[in-house]
């Protein structure tokens, strides 16, 4: 029922001054590196540095920050003060480990290692889109009649149309949700692990050949995890049979930005 200006359902914004989806982000990043070389033997060389990289758990100047601290208990969103439970970046300790040896003190065979440490600080782009769906961000709904088409919805500067949620009832709050979130409870950084080693020698004058094996791993990488899912039933044949009824029936869809192995159904100890 588009080009008739009605829908069955309609959800959005009031246009008014308390809907206020900007956040005003404080916090302080710090970054202190040493590196040193360090000649062991006449064949052996090591490299060691460490890198510390912590912030201060960011605040916002209004102090607008909403959560739902308990997916379990919580039927609303919770005024919290900082953007995490607690300060993961306090643990951001990145080592630098390296060596070159040259195993016939010939300087024609060299075998070298590396292995870094690379933590993720955890920046406004990865938190900001959870906060901003949050209060004092407040979505509401309407909704027609069962089998109807009667909320209207027109282009309010089209042939004078109705400005959304201006006529009968202004619109029902929608469950709390946080889709898309952000994980207050998470207390752990994602970091990266690079680890290399390779072994090389000059076969001619001018020619070298070279082995080497390179590698890395991720650990606590964060992605989307639906924290309030709907249940479920598997079949005989696999199939999935989901039943409508959420964990918590007082909140809705809850998609976090977050550690996919871990349930933040309480808050974080």
């Amino acid at each position: 029922m588009f080009l008739a200006g009605t829908a069955n359902k309609l959800a959005g914004v009031l246009n008014t001054p308390n809907n206020y989806p900007i956040r005003d982000y404080r916090e302080i990043d710090f970054v202190f590196y040493g590196q040193d070389d360090w000649k062991v033997t006449p064949k052996l060389t090591l490299n060691l540095g460490l890198r510390y990289e912590p912030m201060t758990n960011p605040v916002e100047r209004s102090n607008n920050l909403f959560t739902i601290a308990n997916f379990l208990t919580d039927s609303k969103f919770t005024n919290v003060p900082h953007v995490m439970i607690t300060n993961p970046s306090c643990k951001n300790f990145d080592p630098r480990v390296g060596f070159a040896y040259d195993p016939f003190k010939d300087h024609k065979t060299s075998i070298r290692g590396g292995f870094g440490m690379f933590h993720e600080v955890l920046a406004p782009g990865t938190r900001g889109i959870g906060f901003i769906n949050s209060p004092p961000w407040n979505i509401i709904s309407q909704t027609s009649q069962s089998g109807t088409n009667q909320v209207i919805f027109q282009n309010p500067s089209i042939d004078g149309g109705a400005v959304p949620f201006s006529i009968g009832n202004p619109g029902a709050p929608s469950l709390p949700s946080t889709t898309i979130g952000y994980a207050w409870q998470m207390n752990r950084t994602p970091y990266m692990m690079q680890y290399n080693l390779n072994i090389e020698r000059e076969i001619v004058q001018g020619t070298v050949l070279t082995v080497g094996y390179v590698g890395s791993q991720g650990v606590n990488l964060i992605t989307g995890v639906e924290e309030n899912p709907v249940g479920y039933t598997i079949d005989s044949d696999n199939v999935y049979h989901f039943n409508g009824v959420r964990r918590n029936m007082a909140l809705g869809s809850s998609t976090l930005v977050s550690e996919p192995n871990r349930k933040f159904l309480l808050p974080a100890k």
